[in-house]
């Protein structure tokens, strides 16, 4: 036998990685070739007609070819009708033919629940669309919301604590609960407090808030021109804030990623959500003109009056 030959059952054949997709998952398909030899139709030709040896007779297949061969198909087989049962559990037809997809997990139980958008997806175009507003609240909130309650129910003893008493208070959250109450609790409370005070209720700050902006920033094309800096300085995620100070004073802070103002102690008047997912879809890359479009949706009557209320 030519020495340089090696029959094809027991040599090892170049990996060709392409995948293909079926309903149970990746299929790979260099595995599939790998057992079964019908690699391409080299190989195909290779085994059907075999090669010539040193006295040009030819070479008998290698027996394990034809089990491996008979084990990857009904392996494949397999595969296949699983594929086929969870397709048929997984989906319901309506009456009308057509094949409806099941309903989606619900989200984990807990105390803490997504508060409903004041105002229509689309009620603050053209400025932030409705596709995002949609995904922002009702799959990044939402997401917060869920991720929270996972937390809670593995530790009974922050029962009853709302999220404001665990943001305040973080030094008390177990170690193994911290990061999801930080991180979570956070995100939660931010877009909470967040999505009331966007609407298209009023050009500027009335009564002590405009008295506060005023003595801290000389005006309110200041206070924007400092506010846009800030939102413009966050690295990566975050947000930027006007916060009310003890003293009834304002002043404008940064907070990486989902941190909220009151583990600091200081009270949100009004925040800018620099996270990508709150502008990409209709901004990309564009920060500061989604900045821009934020002071077009801003509802300074709501805003206003929640500062004069709290202390």
């Amino acid at each position: 036998m030519n020495p340089a030959y090696v029959p094809e059952g027991r040599r090892e054949r170049p990996a060709l990685r392409s995948y293909g997709f079926c309903n149970s998952g990746p299929l790979d398909l260099a595995a599939s070739s790998a057992q079964t030899g019908f690699q391409d139709p080299l190989t195909r030709e290779t085994h059907s007609r075999g090669l010539p040896n040193q006295q040009n007779q030819l070479e008998e297949p290698d027996p394990m070819y034809s089990i491996d061969r008979r084990t990857a198909l009904l392996q494949m087989g397999a595969v296949a009708g699983a594929a086929f049962l969870a397709e048929t559990v997984r989906a319901e037809v309506s009456e009308n033919g057509q094949t409806l997809a099941a309903p989606a997990a619900a989200p984990p139980t807990g105390p803490f629940t997504l508060p409903p958008l004041p105002y229509a997806y689309d009620a603050l175009e053209p400025y932030f669309d409705a596709e995002t507003m949609h995904l922002h609240h009702d799959k990044h909130h939402q997401a917060y919301v869920n991720n929270l309650n996972v937390a809670m129910a593995a530790h009974p003893e922050l029962a009853g604590k709302s999220v404001e008493d665990l943001l305040k208070s973080l030094g008390t959250v177990p170690p193994t609960a911290m990061n999801a109450v930080r991180n979570n609790g956070g995100g939660h409370f931010n877009h909470s407090f967040w999505w009331p005070t966007l609407g298209k209720g009023g050009a500027a700050p009335t009564g002590e808030l405009a008295k506060a902006i005023d003595a801290k920033f000389g005006s309110l094309s200041g206070f924007q021109e400092k506010l846009t800096a800030a939102s413009l300085s966050v690295f990566g995620s975050g947000w930027a804030w006007l916060v009310k100070l003890p003293d009834g004073a304002v002043a404008i802070q940064t907070t990486p990623n989902q941190d909220a103002t009151i583990s600091a102690g200081l009270n949100p008047v009004l925040g800018v959500d620099v996270w990508e997912h709150a502008y990409y879809l209709k901004y990309q890359n564009k920060r500061a003109d989604y900045v821009k479009a934020f002071f077009q949706v801003l509802n300074w009557d709501y805003v206003s009056g929640q500062f004069a209320k709290k202390a």
